[in-house]
């Protein structure tokens, strides 16, 4: 089992609720999404042909890809709405302090 790796990122409250922040950490492009109280960070990559999904609308709780329109649910990865059929990666996030951590070991 990966060892986790928790890193700071940014403050809970920069996160909109209903919203995202694209966030680079250690290599990482994620996108660090909140709704209502829980925060859920997923790799910013579309998993149908590999494109940024920043820029895409969050419904609900899930991200539209803005290219093809598929869709992926934020707290699980996978994939919701042709012509989207493979999850993307999630990370494993914790709030400490006001400051959202983001796990990035055995990445």
């Amino acid at each position: 089992m990966p060892e986790q790796k928790f890193v700071p990122t940014i403050s809970f409250t920069d996160v909109p609720s209903g919203k995202y922040v694209r966030h680079v950490v250690e290599g990482h492009d994620l996108l660090i999404s909140r709704l209502r109280d829980d925060i859920y960070v997923v790799e910013n990559l579309c998993s149908h042909q590999r494109q940024p999904l920043a820029r895409g609308r969050i419904v609900g709780g899930s991200i539209a890809c803005p290219v093809h329109g598929g869709m992926f649910d934020l707290r699980t990865g996978c994939a919701v709405k042709f012509p989207a059929s493979r999850p993307i990666r999630i990370y494993a996030s914790r709030v400490v302090d006001g400051i959202v951590e983001v796990d990035v070991g055995g990445a």
